[in-house]
């Protein structure tokens, strides 16, 4: 066998290996609640009942609406960043080489390192964990608000600390 069709036949492995976790999701879709921790290839008793759910909420609109709002970030971004870049390669105005270091150097700081300022700028304004999760949720998350805080209790203070910048972050 050629070295050639080694690597295809090598690449082609791993891409499927890498494509399995997709295609087991797009099983569970087809499979009843009562087998759907089961792990297997192929549902025993497929069902649509599960799309038939999602097609008949307001799963679509909420997928409609977060295309439109990346699209449009997306868009405006690329905008006023080329607009930024050309005017900081092209044009000379005092202060340049500052604004390019300040970007720069921005760029360079990992965002996990921001996460316990961030929680600490939450705590001051009184942004705490329960207000995330129950502003805003009807009373059936009741049940699952008392499994996550029975969760969180079992945390320690760094760990809460982390949690809470991350969802933090995440909600902005």
């Amino acid at each position: 066998m050629k070295k050639g069709r080694v690597k295809i036949v090598l690449l082609a492995a791993f891409g499927l290996l890498l494509l399995f976790p997709i295609y087991i999701l797009f099983m569970s879709t087809f499979k009843t609640s009562s087998e759907l921790f089961v792990v297997s290839l192929w549902p025993k008793s497929p069902t649509f009942d599960n799309l038939k759910a999602v097609l008949n909420s307001e799963f679509l609109n909420s997928i409609k609406n977060s295309l439109f709002v990346s699209t449009t970030v997306t868009v405006v971004a690329m905008i006023l960043h080329s607009l930024c870049g050309y005017a900081l390669a092209r044009l000379d105005f005092p202060g340049k080489r500052w604004i390019f270091g300040t970007i720069v150097s921005t760029l360079m700081i990992p965002t996990t390192t921001i996460l316990v300022p961030l929680f600490m700028v939450c705590k001051a304004f009184g942004i705490t964990l329960a207000q995330f999760f129950t502003e805003g949720n009807s009373p059936e998350l009741t049940e699952e608000q008392r499994l996550l805080f029975a969760k969180w209790s079992t945390l320690n203070d760094d760990q809460k600390q982390a949690l809470l910048a991350l969802i933090d972050t995440m909600r902005s």
